[in-house]
């Protein structure tokens, strides 16, 4: 059941009479951390000459000359954030936060026009507000949004395409708003197939920001503001790491790890609980872009027929959801 906890998009194949509005767009500047603070890396082709659909017209933007509402300043804007938002939800660059207006592609554009090269967001596997998507979803939205209760040709041609690609007998989809859904969703199945609550998951994994997930992913559980920790139905097992985890041969490394998940099976077993299931990310994202190793998820899938549910979700990747 594949599920993202960042964002996705379904990668759509530009019809041949459409344009590549990419071809020919000058490097981007690239974003650099130092010291906490942004830093914009020039290049000899600025943005702001209007490529790949940059605003041409900053001032006359921030100062509402033009018809448009007055562009708040980044000082503004961080006063209204303190006041309205969460305090732990953070701002990245905080010494010099970036003020994004506008995406396409791969690039950010900026309030001064600047064109970065975006490498840290969630980007969509077509990128920022690609074309051919935005006039799908702006289409469908004004014809109708209502739920799937109803009678409609689209969510059934889309779950038919869907499944094409799919291997076996999954033929069936659930369609969620965002990854916490479809992973709680996925869990609540596994536990309701199995008979069983115990979930095993990997280390330094993220899942989703339900309580349930939140108690099987150890990238937020172990964080301090998190008490009390891992959930009691929860087992975390060795992220299957080539590069520094205790296996480094990428011939066996694969076997040895999912050994690993096998005992820690047994010893949910020895408590007398049974598991439901394991989730595993198809790309080890907040762990730090790691590709599981070959052979990993296969001898996963031999384990005992009890455990038959494992749940590969697509890696929420800093710089492109990866399928699972």
């Amino acid at each position: 059941m594949p599920a993202s906890c960042g964002s996705t998009a379904v990668a759509v194949k530009r019809p041949a009479s459409e344009p590549d509005e990419t071809a020919g767009v000058p490097p981007a500047k690239v974003l650099k951390q130092q010291n906490g603070s942004a830093v914009a890396v020039p290049n000899d082709n600025q943005a702001t000459n209007g490529a790949h659909g940059a605003s041409t017209n900053s001032t006359n933007v921030a100062n509402g000359s033009n018809g448009t509402k007055a562009r708040m300043t980044v000082e503004e804007i961080m006063e209204l954030r303190r006041k309205h938002i969460g305090p732990n939800v953070p701002v990245f660059f905080p010494e010099e936060p970036l003020h994004i207006v506008r995406g396409r592609g791969q690039y950010f554009y900026d309030d001064k026009g600047n064109q970065i090269l975006d490498c840290i967001n969630n980007v969509c596997h077509v990128g920022h507000c690609h074309p051919h998507v935005v006039a799908r979803a702006q289409k469908q939205m004004a014809e109708l949004e209502t739920n799937s209760r109803y009678l409609h040709e689209e969510i059934v041609r889309y779950a038919q395409r869907l499944t094409s690609y799919m291997p076996g007998d999954l033929s069936v989809v659930y369609f969620c708003c965002t990854g916490s859904e479809a992973n709680e969703l996925a869990a609540r199945l596994a536990r309701a197939y199995s008979g069983g609550r115990h979930m095993i998951a990997v280390d330094a994994a993220y899942h989703g920001h339900t309580q349930l997930l939140i108690d099987i992913s150890s990238y937020k559980h172990n964080h301090p503001g998190y008490a009390p920790g891992r959930g009691e139905h929860a087992s975390v097992v060795s992220m299957p790491c080539t590069y520094r985890g205790k296996y480094r041969d990428p011939a066996t490394a694969g076997e040895q790890y999912a050994a690993g998940v096998k005992d820690a099976i047994e010893e949910v077993k020895k408590k007398g609980e049974q598991v439901a299931a394991f989730f595993c990310e198809g790309l080890m994202s907040c762990g730090g872009q790691t590709v599981l190793p070959e052979g990993y998820l296969k001898n996963v899938y031999n384990c005992p027929e009890e455990v038959v549910p494992l749940v590969a979700q697509p890696g929420r990747v800093h710089g492109g959801s990866v399928a699972g």
